[in-house]
Formats: structure tokens, C-alpha cells, sequence
């Protein structure tokens, strides 16, 4: 993930490079492809480490978290066009978020490597040489039904999520604010942070009223739902 960023801060111009531009394409999905990868494990964790009666207060933080980076990268955005000439902007100014997000690598590395197993996972593997193996054939033999049920439920949840978030707030919308209604980019960015600072708070909420009044079992899978 910080790879990806830092290759799209990096990447010279058409003019140096020519045909070669598209790497900030592959960056981009290396970037998309990361994100999705650590947000499931980070969502398990939360709730694994979670007292039983607070699941999806803990797993709403993982949701916490993208709302903080909204406010970060916007704030950023907001500051660098309110800073800046247009000319500036387009010549560097837009590579400094992607450097600065790169410095995450090393401080998400240093984290995931001190923070211990959960206790619920190292319990599941106390006992994993003591449960049966199961095939995948078996396994969707005896919970087919469940499984795709739960699958159409979580891509109902993270389409719509992902939608909404990755490619409304944080794409199309400058896009629509600066070319459409003719205002000016920092407007739309100081939107975006504004809407991150609402969400900060609202996704824990939203997870303290789970846990209040009930919620689907919660399992990792259920709390990325719940939270999405």
C-alpha cells in the first residue's frame, strides 16, 4: 500500500516518460488492492479483541479510521489549493499527499509487527489439530445456504459502501464541484473534511447502537458489514 502511493508521488510527467504514464494506473490498483486486503484483517482483529458486549463498538473504529483519512487527505488537498498557484499545483504540489501517505509503510509495518495475536485467534489455534479437516466442497455441501446468503449480504453492504465513499467523495465530487457548478476545488475539499469529521464520530455511534440493540453475530464478516 505505501509502495503503490509512493510510485504515483514519484512517477514523472508524459514528458519525461511518455506511454509510460499508465504506471499511476497499476499504482492505483495496487493502492485500491492493498486497502481492501488490510481492512478485513484489521476489522477481525478489532473484534476479536473486542469484550463480548462491545463487537461492533471495536469495529466501527476500523470505519473511524478511513473517516480520519478522509479528513487528513482533504484537509491536506484543501490546504495545498488554498496554498498554492494553480501552475505550482499541477507542476508538484500534487505529489506531496502521495509522498506524506507513503510515510505510513514504516509506522504500519513497526505497529502490525509489535501487536500481539488475539486471544480468540490463538484459542482457534490451540484447537485447530483437534478439529476435523474440511473440504470446500464439504464445507458448501453442509453451509451452502449460509454462505452465499452472507456473501450477497456483505456485497450489497461494501458495494454501496465503496460507491458512496471511494468513488463519490473521494473522486467524482471535486470533479463535479470544479467542472459542473464552476466553484472552486477547495470548496468541495473542505466538504470532504467536514464530512470526515461528522463520520469520526458517527461510525462509533452507529456501532454503541449495534451493541444496544442487537446485531447479527459478531463475527469479523458481520461487523465489516455492519460498519460498511
Amino acid at each position: 500500500m505505501a509502495a503503490s502511493t509512493l510510485l504515483m508521488g514519484l512517477t514523472p510527467g508524459y514528458a519525461s516518460i511518455g506511454m509510460a504514464v499508465p504506471l499511476v494506473v497499476l499504482a492505483r490498483l495496487l493502492q485500491g488492492l492493498s486497502v481492501d486486503g488490510q481492512f478485513a484483517t484489521a476489522s477481525a482483529m478489532l473484534v476479536e479483541y473486542a469484550p463480548p458486549n462491545k463487537k461492533m463498538f471495536y469495529g466501527s473504529f476500523n470505519m473511524s479510521a478511513q473517516a480520519f483519512a478522509l479528513l487528513l487527505s482533504s484537509g491536506v488537498g484543501y490546504l495545498l489549493t488554498t496554498s498554492l498557484t494553480h501552475a505550482q499545483l499541477v507542476a508538484w504540489g500534487w505529489r506531496l499527499p502521495f509522498l506524506f501517505g507513503a510515510l505510513a509503510g514504516p509506522f504500519g509495518f513497526y505497529i502490525r509487527y509489535r501487536v500481539a495475536k488475539s486471544p480468540e485467534f490463538e484459542r482457534l489455534l490451540d484447537h485447530k489439530d483437534k478439529a476435523p479437516p474440511i473440504t470446500i466442497r464439504q464445507f458448501f455441501r453442509d453451509n451452502g445456504d449460509a454462505a452465499i446468503c452472507a456473501m450477497g449480504v456483505i456485497i450489497v453492504g461494501a458495494a454501496t459502501n465503496y460507491v458512496w465513499h471511494s468513488y463519490v467523495w473521494h473522486s467524482y465530487l471535486s470533479v463535479y464541484v470544479e467542472r459542473q457548478l464552476h466553484l472552486p476545488l477547495s470548496t468541495a475539499l473542505l466538504d470532504a473534511f467536514v464530512s470526515g469529521v461528522l463520520n469520526l464520530f458517527l461510525f462509533p455511534l452507529s456501532g454503541k447502537l449495534a451493541d444496544c440493540y442487537g446485531s447479527p453475530t459478531a463475527t469479523a464478516r458481520t461487523a465489516y458489514f455492519i460498519q460498511s
